[in-house]
């Protein structure tokens, strides 16, 4: 059976990594999956390869993981785990893959036979970075429409929701005083939306009169809150990777 290519060209610029020694590198003219040589060279691919900030690279990775061998996907049944596992710890994965697994549910359950363990797996990374109502309701909405497939995972699950739960309730409580911080202490420009400011020219000034300054400020709010939300969730988490 002839095999599928491991990516289509047009993704194969879109992947660079900082951990290689060449510092950004273009991965796919050079590695490939099927042509690793140990286990650990596999994985650190793999965990280069989780680390994209492309959608569609991310989702045809996901895709591989329910993807038989036999069939074309390089990556190795035994880890597929850690695709999901890498993947849920970025900012931009986690999301994807929660939205890929909404979507292939049913694909999924049927590569795998028992789901509940793999979904907690795809889960993990949305459900521990979730930090507004909005995700924490997507979480139990999902879990709560396939109760029944994933009985066999219900505390671990139950765990995540809740803290999701508790993301949100920090957020909350702590939200103006992170944003007044980050405002003291960041340039503006590395703020959520700082560059949007520079476009605007001489309307800038205008921002601060009453009618602009009231303009959209409540469909702003939960959109801010999630970002800095995300961030400070993100800055603790490397903090911590680097004194490990």
């Amino acid at each position: 059976m002839k095999k599928t290519p491991f990516l289509e060209e047009s993704h194969k610029t879109k992947v660079t990594c900082s951990f290689f020694p060449s510092k950004l590198v273009n991965i796919f003219p050079f590695f490939r999956i099927s042509s690793a040589k140990s286990e650990g060279e596999i994985k650190r691919i793999v965990y280069g390869l989780s680390m994209a900030q492309d959608r569609d690279l991310l989702e045809t990775l996901l895709d591989l993981t329910i993807t038989a061998e036999e069939d074309g996907s390089p990556i190795r049944r035994e880890d597929r785990s850690s695709v999901y596992s890498y993947v849920g710890s970025t900012s931009v994965g986690r999301r994807v893959q929660f939205n890929w697994l909404f979507e292939n549910y049913g694909r999924v359950r049927d590569f795998y036979g028992s789901i509940a363990g793999t979904a907690l797996q795809l889960l993990r990374g949305f459900g521990e970075g979730a930090s507004v109502p909005s995700e924490v309701s997507e979480l139990e909405s999902f879990l709560a429409e396939h109760e029944e497939d994933l009985v066999s995972a219900a505390a671990d699950l139950t765990e995540l929701v809740e803290k999701a739960r508790n993301n949100e309730r920090w957020a909350e409580d702590n939200f103006a005083t992170v944003f007044g911080f980050l405002r003291d202490n960041v340039d503006e420009a590395d703020l959520p939306g700082g560059d949007d400011s520079d476009d605007s020219g001489d309307s800038g000034d205008s921002g601060d009169s009453g009618d602009s300054g009231n303009s959209g400020d409540s469909g702003d709010d939960d959109d801010a809150s999630a970002a800095v939300s995300a961030g400070v969730l993100s800055l603790l988490t490397a903090i911590c990777l680097i004194m490990m």
